[in-house]
């Protein structure tokens, strides 16, 4: 299973819900939660918002902030917001993280998700060996 930018914490939902039916995963360019910029998911987002909701009488604005509030906030917001860090350390599928260094893509959760999963690997750009350390 391959899955980029927000990819990354659906393929940890998966394999929360459903891990013996993924043999291998590859979180590449991960979303994940900034700690110095902590609303960063939760605004971008927000912005598809009122579109959404002109073309849709069905859906009011405060059914997409409930919507993005559980997707961004809660207990999970600090991390990979599908999972928690215990999961990570318990999960034994095989990962390859391809992370990436960019605002939304923090380099940091990425590697917070490799390092405790037990059967986890990392392949870094060589311009990003020294943002992974």
């Amino acid at each position: 299973m391959l899955g980029f930018c927000i990819g990354g914490p659906f393929i940890w939902n998966l394999l929360k819900r459903a891990a013996a039916r993924v043999v291998a995963a590859v979180p590449a360019q991960p979303s994940g939660y900034p700690p110095e910029t902590p609303g960063l998911s939760y605004n971008n987002m927000r912005g598809w918002g009122p579109e959404l909701c002109a073309r849709r009488p069905d859906i009011t604005m405060a059914m997409v902030d409930a919507f993005l509030t559980n997707m961004y906030g809660g207990a999970r917001a600090d991390f990979v917001y599908t999972v928690l860090r215990d999961f990570v350390r318990n999960c034994q599928t095989p990962i390859l993280g391809l992370p990436d260094d960019a605002p939304g893509h923090p380099c940091a959760v990425a590697m917070e998700t490799v390092h405790p999963a037990p059967n986890a690997q990392v392949s870094l750009y060589p311009s990003m060996a020294a943002a992974a350390q």
